[in-house]
């Protein structure tokens, strides 16, 4: 069984991580205080823990969700994602290939989120860009800047690939790319990922999977949390 690891602690703020499937991993780190992290929290987490953390160098599952609609080229990042309060269920999500939004659904993932085109946000642009202030807040000028002095040009965009051919509204989770040579925001693909948990005041964040999933989709979990 896995344990929980915490890796940073500055008497504020505390990150840990746990490698288990994603349900029973989830559930033990908000056990012990900690939930899914925002981007917003997780660009601010990796400028405090710096270039060489774990959390800076691997991504990671975040809260927020990505929907696309068959007709709409491009797709809409979305902070309120429908799997937030209806789980996607096990039959649809171990294919990795997202669920399909009924209209009630497709309407609640769209009321806090934004378009996005598949073209990449250039990192000294952040501070002014609508795409990047609105997923990464108040540290989106600042979180550009660190990507910049590491030498990183661009955050790159998920592109809608194959998924014209859909014949419904869809939704995916997000994964936040770690940072290399490169780094980006993409669809979660499956995999030994990431999924960072965090829990700072106003903000909040929830994301439930089923406990019981293919061992493929195991994942290796982090959570941070506000100390009193």
């Amino acid at each position: 069984m896995s344990e929980i690891v915490e890796d940073y602690n500055d008497g504020k703020i505390s990150s840990a991580y746990v490698r288990d499937f994603f349900g029973v991993g989830k559930t033990k780190l908000e056990e012990h205080g900690y939930r899914l992290i925002s981007l917003e929290e997780n660009a601010a987490l990796r400028m405090l823990e710096g270039y060489e953390s774990d959390i800076t160098r691997k991504g990671n599952i975040v809260r927020e969700g990505l929907v696309f609609i068959p007709s709409v080229l491009g797709g809409f990042l979305t902070k309120t994602p429908s799997f937030i309060e209806h789980p996607l269920e096990l039959k649809k999500y171990i294919t990795t290939r997202g669920s399909n939004l009924t209209d009630e659904e497709l309407d609640k993932s769209l009321v806090d989120s934004v378009k996005f085109s598949s073209e990449s946000i250039p990192t000294d642009r952040f501070g002014e860009d609508p795409l990047t202030n609105f997923i990464f807040g108040k540290f989106s000028g600042d979180y550009g800047k660190f990507l910049k002095e590491r030498g990183i040009r661009e955050l790159i965009l998920p592109s809608q690939g194959r998924l014209s051919s859909k014949r419904k509204p869809s939704i995916r989770y997000l994964f936040f790319g770690g940072v290399d040579y490169y780094t980006g925001i993409d669809k979660w693909r499956g995999g030994n990922n990431n999924v960072e948990g965090g829990e700072r005041s106003s903000l909040i964040g929830r994301n439930d999977l089923p406990l019981t999933a293919s061992r493929k989709l195991s994942a290796r979990l982090r959570g941070i949390k506000g100390l009193k």
